[in-house]
């Protein structure tokens, strides 16, 4: 069967589209065009997708049609003459915008798939990924690659189609952010691609030019944006009306049922030729050449189209046909010849009676277009469209070329033609117009060597094998004068002190690899300590990267991993660690307990909690803190609660955080034998973050290398500038007396930044200048230059400042689509830097700021990741599913217990599982040994139907266990996942699905150890969930973002009791803490810096006046610009009513 396919269309949910584009617009669209098959477009758009699975049944395989009671609606709306089947095929197209190859990539992906089932399942997965419920058209942090291997998992019938693939800006060979070759985006995936779409502004002789274009199906759609637009570009297909039938003739490109494209003369495409959209400029590609690129104008940057491109990556001459190629034919859409001829706008009223009147006499529009002949066309009694017609499919057409986001304008007939052809001079009374056409021609191929060609195989890029001595000489030659005093350094203690961005991790890795391989050290002599466990992982990647994977590698890890490790050990049982919201359910429970002994207490369980790690800090347990609280009532009580948490947590063989640090030191300062083993062994120490100790870390350091001992290799690296933790138990002071401690030690100061702009450096620098710590003495200096403001923006409502950074990013990220682009929504594309999500950091001094700012993201489709534990780990099903993992391993404690038995069992109450909890703790038993005893002994007080219930509970963990024997920890999770309840939980919304994914890719790293996995889920910070390869923006507080280094910061938040905080009507935070704090979130920003606030927020639900920052107005006027928007009100519209039309 012969028919024609338009694939690739959107629908009223896609931003920058018509609001009548809905099913019955497009059927009746499809009729008047002559379209048999019509893709639905954003399938996985949750709304359209309802529409469709709605108002569409299926027809022939893989095809859908208008069900018949709307069909028939439609078709009084569509002249008898143009009636026809029209079916609809699942469609979508995606939005990826990612990095590779250091580059930032934006190409947009056609995507068909065979059934509803597909559809869902394929918008599922992309739904774990980012925001589809933002536009139609989703926008991705994802590879073009993988977005394909997702496709061919979910169906092997599924296809993908890189859409309209020279577009500038958002296409897979486009000159602003493509590839030079299909193959450099697809990789080894490139076999599946079997076909790619041409766009409005190329037609095959264009691609036939490039022979990396050859095997490839050259496509043809309108990616239409309203009904106007369908069929301005389509396919002719003579095969089985079917899924499988489209498929296969694009797939083998029989030229038998593949026929050929029709195409849109490629001059009218808005991105053809080069130019200046502002200056009104248009260069063919030599005369850009002779320009250097320039606007001859402005002397900008010009806008190179889609022919530059083609001249650029051509590696064949003009008019070269390679065999196999499939015919085309070039069209005008209808309605623009009619324009023409009656010298009226293409939507106007003249012009849409005209096209009516020609459908309701000749048939459908590609029928006049394509099929008809001339003689027949003149009977309709429409004067000129024959010849119009003849001559458009003969080329003899003048057409102003596009370009810089216009369209070109085509010219059928000049004035004094169309009063000659018409006989009589005022049928139409339009003055003489001088023509501004130019002819049709393509420039010769450059005489330069071609990019591609068939014998000129990709480079490969050569993998260096630092390993080898002089590579790794290589390396060390690139440290600047003090960081390679710092790596010979010849032993003993060494203190450094290293700004921002000088490069702590670098000195620090060269040092340790320098004492591997040059003084011969073992790997086991060697112990470096960080504070989190990303800081961990990149010094132990970087020494790999160093020393090659041959050589074993030291042992790195934070404080606690550390202690927790040397406590494992000891225990031949692992005990768990449980988080902060389990320790805070204890403490409520000690304080119930210490209620019930008639105690009263006014304290919150907050409050108590800080008494108890702040004694834990100290190293004290509850008798020695109940020693020194005797004068203080209050605080008895509180060393009572103490007493009975401790011993909450022993019965149930736990720790919390602090007791990883509390019992080694403990060890260390009570067991000389046990501390020396360690001592011994350790003979070369690196500690990161110095200035960040509390007296318990601090404690470990001086028994690894005591004073008398302090010839010991002791490496320490900080910046007191940076010191920001006080509120949790760091103490400056532990930094100050490092060289009292160790009297011979020495000291160097690292002072080059290699991260941030002068400007930016500048800026922060007068934030902290009168407020330094002495051992900063040196100021850092950078020699990177870059702007030379940093912007400054109070806007009207924290509503406003969210709204406000997601618009800055969207322009620096050079639009999300063509609308960013066509309405100067982005910055201009020729001068901006190439950017992507992963780019963008927005920071905020409480975790409350944050909710607007992703209210927002979501709103905008801006993709996004929150560096929070607490909106990973804590998520609803997150906790449950942990626990069942535990609980099942015969691991965890009662809360565990708690957190999973209404998955397994329900109807049991909490009086019973109190009970239960009550037994086990007076008769000291553990989970595991109570659920045992409870098998063979009655609970007193407890039903036995109750009782049978806990002892089915038992019976079906161990059924979990024995399922689980032999899987790896990732796959534990996916299997309890898939057979509890938690498969609901876990998959009711995106971000509860994003979590569960972040845990079994925590988990896969772990492989079967799963007593490292729980400990290292326990000791996940909120830096730690931050994903530098995600292509998200990244949300975070500004201490989450310690460590952390982005081209673009957003400093949010930026008034008085926010920065520096203070909360309601208590004391204000330690204001000098407060202002390295804000010196760190500013030195985070690589090359451009944002400082936000707002005129008003709302502060506990009350509206509240704010006003800027005092630490904002520390720095100087010459480097801060005010950027706030001046926003002008606009009308609100009367809603329009919905009408089924074409025009």
């Amino acid at each position: 069967m012969k028919f024609i396919a338009d694939l690739h269309v959107h629908s009223k949910f896609s931003r920058a589209t018509a609001k009548n584009l809905d099913l019955e617009n497009l059927y009746i669209a499809a009729q008047l065009k002559g379209i048999t098959v019509v893709g639905t477009g954003d399938f996985t758009y949750p709304a359209w997708f309802s529409e469709i699975c709605d108002k569409l049944e299926t027809a022939e395989a893989g095809l859908f049609k208008l069900k018949d009671e709307i069909a028939k609606e439609c078709d009084e709306q569509v002249p008898a003459a143009c009636r026809g089947p029209v079916r609809f095929i699942l469609s979508t197209e995606i939005s990826n915008i990612y990095k590779k190859n250091e580059k930032t990539r934006k190409n947009h992906n056609l995507v068909l798939v065979p059934d509803l089932a597909v559809a869902e399942k394929f918008s599922a997965k992309l739904d774990r990924i980012g925001n589809i419920k933002s536009d139609g058209r989703p926008i991705l942090g994802l590879d073009a690659r993988n977005l394909l291997e997702i496709l061919m998992e979910t169906s092997d019938q599924a296809f993908l189609i890189p859409a309209h693939i020279w577009t500038p800006w958002f296409s897979v060979l486009g000159s602003k952010s493509g590839f030079n070759s299909i193959d450099e985006c697809f990789e080894d995936l490139m076999p599946h691609i079997f076909a790619v779409e041409t766009g409005l502004s190329s037609d095959p002789p264009m691609n036939w030019r490039v022979s990396g274009l050859d095997g490839l199906t050259l496509v043809s759609n309108s990616d239409a944006h309203s009904p106007l637009n369908l069929g301005r570009e389509a396919n002719l297909l003579n095969t089985q009306l079917s899924y499988h039938g489209i498929k296969s003739a694009i797939e083998n490109g029989n030229s038998d049922e593949f026929l050929g494209t029709f195409e849109f003369y490629p001059q009218e495409g808005k991105y053809h030729l080069d130019g200046h959209r502002n200056c009104k400029i248009r260069l063919n590609p030599r005369e850009t050449k002779d320009c250097e690129g320039k606007c001859p104008v402005c002397g900008k940057a010009l806008t190179l189209g889609v022919l530059n491109r083609v001249e650029e990556l051509a590696n064949r001459t003009q008019g070269f046909k390679p065999p196999g190629s499939h015919s085309y034919h070039s069209i005008i859409p209808l309605a623009e010849i009619f324009s023409d001829i009656l010298q009226v706008g293409v939507k106007s009223k003249k012009v849409r009676t005209t096209y009516q009147k020609a459908l309701a006499q000749l048939g459908s529009e590609f029928n006049i277009l394509h099929t008809l002949e001339t003689d027949k066309i003149n009977c309709s009694g429409i004067p000129l469209l024959g010849e119009a017609i003849r001559r458009m499919r003969q080329k003899e057409v003048e057409i102003a070329s596009g370009y810089d986001g216009e369209y070109g304008r085509i010219k059928i007939f000049n004035s004094h033609e169309r009063e000659q052809l018409l006989g009589q001079k005022t049928l139409f009374s339009v003055p003489p117009q001088k023509s501004a056409a130019e002819t049709i021609s393509y420039p010769k191929a450059p005489s330069h060597q071609p990019l591609l060609t068939d014998s000129m195989p990709l480079a490969k890029t050569t993998q260096l094998n630092l390993f080898n001595t002089h590579q790794v000489r290589d390396s060390f030659s690139q440290l600047n004068d003090e960081q390679r005093r710092a790596v010979e350094y010849p032993g003993g203690a060494l203190l450094i002190v290293a700004g921002p961005g000088t490069g702590k991790t670098r000195t620090l890795t060269h040092r340790i690899a320098y004492l591997m391989m040059k003084k011969k050290v073992s790997a086991h002599q060697v112990l470096a300590v960080t504070f989190t466990n990303k800081a961990a992982q990149e010094m132990a990647a970087r020494l790999k990267g160093l020393m090659g994977d041959s050589r074993s590698l030291p042992l790195v890890a934070t404080f606690h991993s550390f202690c927790y490790r040397i406590l494992t050990e000891q225990n031949e049982t692992p005990k768990d660690i449980i988080d902060d919201h389990q320790r805070g359910i204890l403490i409520a429970e000690a304080l119930a307990h210490v209620r019930k002994q008639g105690h009263k207490v006014s304290l919150k369980p907050k409050q108590i909690l800080k008494h108890i790690i702040a004694a834990k800090q100290q190293n004290l347990d509850p008798d020695e803190f109940e020693k020194i609280s005797a004068d203080d009532p209050q605080k008895k009580i509180i060393s009572a609660i103490y007493r009975i948490y401790q011993d909450m947590l022993a019965i149930q063989s736990l720790y919390d955080y602090e007791d990883l640090i509390f019992n080694v030191v403990r060890q260390f300062e009570t067991d000389p034998k046990f501390c020396e083993r360690y001592e011994k062994q350790f003979q070369h120490i690196f500690v990161d973050e110095y200035q960040d100790l509390n007296q318990a870390q601090y404690r470990i350091i001086r028994a690894l290398a005591p004073a008398e001992n302090y010839v010991k290799d002791l490496c320490v690296i900080g910046d007191p500038d940076q010191a920001i933790y006080g509120f949790r138990g760091s103490d400056i002071r532990y930094f100050n007396c490092f060289m009292s401690d160790y009297p011979d030690t020495g000291v160097i100061n690292l002072v080059r930044n290699y991260r941030s702009t002068k400007t930016i450096l500048n800026a922060s620098f007068q934030v902290i200048k009168n407020h330094r710590h002495p051992y900063s003495d040196e100021r850092t200096y950078s020699q990177i230059d870059g702007v030379k403001t940093i912007s400054i923006m109070e806007l009207a409502t924290d509503k406003a400042e969210a709204q406000t950074i997601a618009g800055i990013i969207e322009q620096q990220i050079g639009g999300t689509g063509f609308h960013s682009v066509d309405t100067r929504k982005a910055i201009d594309p020729n001068i901006a830097t190439s950017r992507s999500y992963s780019d963008f950091a927005v920071l905020y001094r409480t975790n409350e700021q944050h909710k607007m700012i992703e209210k927002m993201f979501e709103r905008t489709g801006i993709p996004y990741q929150i560096a929070s534990r607490e909106s990973i780990l804590n998520r609803k099903g997150l906790p449950e599913i942990i626990s069942l993992l535990k609980a099942s391993e015969g691991r965890g404690g009662y809360l565990d217990y708690e957190n999973v038995m209404g998955l397994l069992m329900s109807g049991i109450g909490k009086k019973p599982l109190d009970l239960f909890k009550e037994w086990c703790f007076r008769n000291r038993f553990t989970l595991s040994q109570g659920l045992l005893k409870a098998s063979r002994f009655p609970i007193p007080g407890l039903k036995p139907s109750r009782q049978q219930m806990l002892n089915e509970f038992s019976r079906q963990l161990l059924l979990y266990k024995e399922n689980m024997s032999g899987l790896s920890v990732s796959e534990k999770l996916l299997f309890l996942e898939k057979n509890t309840k938690l498969v609901d939980i876990l998959n009711r919304d995106v971000k509860t699905k994003e979590a569960f994914a972040h845990l079994v890719d925590v988990a896969v790293d772990f492989g079967a150890d799963l007593n490292g996995f729980l400990a290292g889920i326990a000791l996940h910070t909120d830096t730690d969930i931050y994903t530098q390869q995600a292509e998200k923006v990244s949300l975070m507080t500004m201490h989450a973002a310690k460590g952390l280094e982005f081209p673009v910061v957003f400093v949010t938040g930026c008034e008085e009791n926010l920065i520096p905080f203070k909360r309601g009507n208590r004391r204000q935070a330690d204001i000098k803490e407060e202002r390295r704090l804000y010196y760190v979130a500013m030195t985070r920003a690589k090359e451009m810096l944002y400082l936000t606030g707002a005129k008003k927020r709302r502060i506990y639900g009350k509206l509240e006046d704010r006003f800027l920052s005092p630490f904002v107005a520390d720095i100087e006027n010459r480097l801060k610009l005010d950027e706030t928007p001046r926003l002008k009100k606009r009308k609100k519209k009367g809603s329009e009513q919905m009408q089924l039309k074409l025009f």
